[in-house]
């Protein structure tokens, strides 16, 4: 929605070459509205993003596969960005960015996490063995 909001505005900005100032008001008005439908259709899905995350560092957090004080990092960031983006559609301006640093921070570090040490292998064979109904200790 929001590439489509963006994208009409090269035919608000052609329809306002063709039609001359008489009616620049209209076509000011027709542009803010595809920069704001843009705007919203960012946040809304940063919101997602930020809510779809919660449930991937919980099961980071119950599976061990990485430390807990990553999974919990992670937790804490998109807690705050999900929340920073509705601030955003609320009207408090800038705090989806500045929401944005602990989880991106968090996704830095996991990402050189899994490069360096990967996930937890003890975390595997125990997440296998539960699947195939064997009991461990």
């Amino acid at each position: 929605m929001g590439v489509i909001s963006l994208l009409s505005l090269v035919i608000v900005s052609r329809s306002y070459t063709e039609a001359g100032a008489a009616d620049a008001s209209y076509f000011g008005t027709l542009g803010a509205l595809a920069i704001n439908g843009n705007f919203m259709a960012y946040n809304v899905a940063m919101v997602g993003l930020g809510l779809g995350s919660l449930f991937f560092c919980y099961l980071l957090f119950r599976s061990t596969l990485v430390p807990r004080f990553l999974a919990v990092w992670g937790l804490v960031g998109y807690a705050i960005f999900a929340t920073g983006c509705v601030l955003e559609i609320l009207g408090f301006a800038g705090t989806g960015l500045v929401a944005s640093i602990p989880g991106g921070l968090f996704e830095i570090f996991f990402g050189i996490w899994l490069i360096a040490k990967g996930f937890n292998p003890s975390a595997i064979t125990i997440g296998a063995a539960n699947t195939a109904g064997v009991v461990t200790p």
